[in-house]
């Protein structure tokens, strides 16, 4: 996938989950609503890229199916008919998506920021909450630090990580992004 694109994706990825957020916060929702708001925002916009997207039924943005690699995730597949079949091939996966709302970076937050930290995605997308920005701050501290340990980290990989914060300070989603440089040297 070209860089442009990747960009643009990015930043409609960011509108979206800026402006779910928002309405979900204004509305009272609970965290499983939020995820589900999420994935219907993303779903939205990932068909009008054109591509397929796992974690949705096809030709719903509504409803949602469990069990595949991540939350959710955009798919380009050749010769295939419908989203929730393997009887394409698999070209590339320009976004994947973990959402936790737990608030705990051990044994939650970090747990699922791995998931796509593995696969080889256009964009790698995680969201999470916390109560404060010091919290936010070592939490985007410590899954930066994962993606420059892992052996596997190549140049150009890209990550958009994503923080509600709702404690004293207010609520607002802060943003990290992150493309790696070239790690060869």
């Amino acid at each position: 996938m070209n860089h442009e694109r990747l960009t643009e994706i990015e930043s409609r990825v960011r509108e979206t989950l800026q402006e779910v957020m928002l309405r979900c916060f204004k509305e009272g929702r609970k965290d499983g609503e939020w995820t589900a708001e999420i994935k219907r925002g993303l779903t939205a916009l990932g068909r009008c890229f054109g591509y397929k997207v796992r974690g949705a039924y096809p030709d719903r943005v509504d409803h949602f199916e469990d069990g595949w690699v991540w939350d959710l995730a955009w798919v380009e597949v050749q010769n295939g008919t419908r989203a929730d079949l393997a009887d394409g091939n698999m070209m590339e996966v320009p976004l994947a998506l973990e959402s936790e709302w737990n608030t705990s970076l051990e044994n939650e937050i970090l747990w699922d920021f791995q998931k796509p930290l593995i696969g080889r995605i256009g964009l790698r997308v995680m969201i999470f909450q916390a109560a404060s920005s010091d919290k936010a701050s070592r939490c985007f501290d410590r899954l930066t630090q994962e993606v420059r340990q892992y052996s596997a980290t190549q140049a150009g990989d890209r990550y958009l990580i994503a923080c509600w914060l709702f404690g004293a300070g207010g609520q607002r989603l802060e943003f990290r992004e992150l493309e790696c440089p070239d790690v060869s040297t």
